[in-house]
């Protein structure tokens, strides 16, 4: 059976460990998939299928609140419904956006969990499942909770995708699909799809169409692939503004906006860019602390850069500056909170961006 983790959501069964060896999932009881990664979701949902499917008769209803109302009673009989014709598999139960299902038939549910005479299985897909509830408990001991969310590590009091637990998935998805990324590309294709794992499993279908079998994707690939014109131009915007010229970049800021591309998706690919410089300089200074003659060109190198793109950086983080830079990390986590919190409304929301722009470039003597 997969691991559960022995962080504070104890009780959720990883869904990759899942997916990898759902050997563990029980025929009759409760199955709660917590989340709202729908590609996670729906890969669970798969793995379940498959898993307990029957071939002689369809063991799977589901109930979708927006198409229907949902009763406990057509739910409770479908799951202790025997197959039509005397298949071995169980039956099986799926509730879409089930929270309010949930919170309507907690106690059913309680009592549900602990029954044995349970003929089918109870798949609740659900947002919140707080471990300290009753349900919870019981789903745990009886049933299985599978954490279909973002994952996600602390860094402080702030939460952020966990990129190197992302990029495993994309390496493993993309052999899947007949291709190989190296570690730059899987780490680029989180970025511009903004970790989005629909967007990440689409994006991985087309560079296979693009890609030959069994040859390796390469970060360029995926800048001129996935990238497309708005992610080469806000790397552009990057660079502009990299050198001082602060007037060149935030004009092609506005041709970004006008165009139509949302502040949102243009500040993953420049936040992208921008955290490369800013573990550039992270390594620099490192290696000034321990007493070393640290390089410019090898703390880019240790950051992501390769080939021409070093040559090109290394005037780049020269005119940032040592304190600008090592601000870099701050400037990024105030541009996402700007953008999501007060500067939110269409009418504002390149104030952020312009912002970030003009820290970027050569301050004014």
């Amino acid at each position: 059976m997969a691991k559960k983790k022995t962080a504070s959501d104890s009780s959720l069964v990883d869904i990759f460990d899942f997916i990898a060896k759902p050997a563990g999932l029980p025929q009759r009881g409760i199955c709660a998939l917590v989340g709202n990664e729908p590609f996670l979701v729906s890969e669970a949902r798969s793995a379940i299928a498959h898993t307990l499917g029957s071939e002689n008769d369809d063991p799977i209803r589901v109930f979708d609140p927006d198409q229907q109302t949902v009763n406990w009673s057509d739910v409770n009989d479908e799951i202790n419904t025997r197959s039509l014709f005397g298949g071995d598999g169980p039956r099986i139960a799926i509730v879409q956006d089930a929270d309010s299902f949930v919170t309507v038939n907690r106690d059913r549910l309680e009592s549900l969990a602990q029954s044995t005479s349970i003929q089918g299985l109870l798949v609740l897909c659900v947002t919140k499942w707080p471990a300290n509830t009753k349900l919870a408990k019981l789903v745990a001991e009886h049933g299985i909770a599978i954490d279909c969310r973002l994952p996600t590590i602390k860094r402080g009091s702030n939460s952020y995708p966990d990129e190197q637990k992302i990029s495993k998935w994309i390496l493993r998805r993309a052999k899947h699909h007949g291709i190989q990324l190296d570690s730059d590309a899987a780490l680029l294709l989180q970025q511009i799809t903004e970790h989005s794992f629909g967007l990440m499993e689409q994006e991985l279908r087309k560079l296979a169409l693009y890609i030959e079998a069994d040859q390796s994707v390469t970060l360029e690939d995926v800048q001129n692939i996935v990238g497309g014109w708005a992610k080469q131009t806000s790397w552009q915007v990057v660079d502009l503004a990299a050198e001082g010229r602060a007037g060149e970049a935030l004009t092609e800021l506005d041709r970004l906006l006008q165009s139509g591309e949302h502040p949102a998706a243009l500040f993953g690919s420049i936040s992208w860019s921008l955290r490369r410089y800013a573990t550039a300089t992270r390594v620099f200074i490192d290696a000034e602390q321990r007493g070393r003659r640290p390089s410019l060109e090898k703390s880019l190198t240790a950051a992501g850069f390769y080939g021409n793109q070093i040559k090109n950086a290394v005037p780049h983080l020269k005119q940032m500056g040592r304190d600008r830079a090592g601000q870099l990390y701050k400037w990024l986590l105030q541009t996402d909170l700007d953008l999501k919190n007060q500067f939110s409304s269409p009418a504002r929301w390149h104030l952020p961006l312009e912002s970030l722009i003009l820290r970027l470039a050569r301050q004014p003597k």
